[in-house]
């Protein structure tokens, strides 16, 4: 259950990393912070990669790549296992777009 509470902190942040990208991102990221449903998020997830896959504009899409790689860096989790879990998910999902 705490992988999957440190999954969702770092959706979230990704969602606000789009939001000015993707109109629905808000919507999206209410969802996200009010669920507890694993599959729910993962779906979610999996929405926003193809979204961001479907990003016309190589520019906007680097921006956004920027963003989510900023948040890689800064994910100050405290310990290694947490932190290579969050590195993992940030690392899948950056692959994924």
């Amino acid at each position: 259950m705490e992988k999957f509470k440190e999954n969702k902190e770092l959706l979230i942040k990704i969602l606000k990393a789009i939001n000015p990208y993707r109109n629905l991102a808000e919507w999206f990221l209410t969802i996200v912070e009010n669920s507890n449903d694993e599959n729910l998020i993962n779906t979610i997830l999996i929405e926003i990669q193809n979204w961001i896959k479907s990003i016309k504009s190589q520019r906007n899409r680097e921006k956004i790549e920027k963003e989510i790689k900023e948040i890689y860096e800064e994910n100050n989790i405290k310990t290694k296992e947490d932190k290579e879990n969050a590195d993992k998910f940030l690392d899948n999902f950056i692959k994924n777009i």
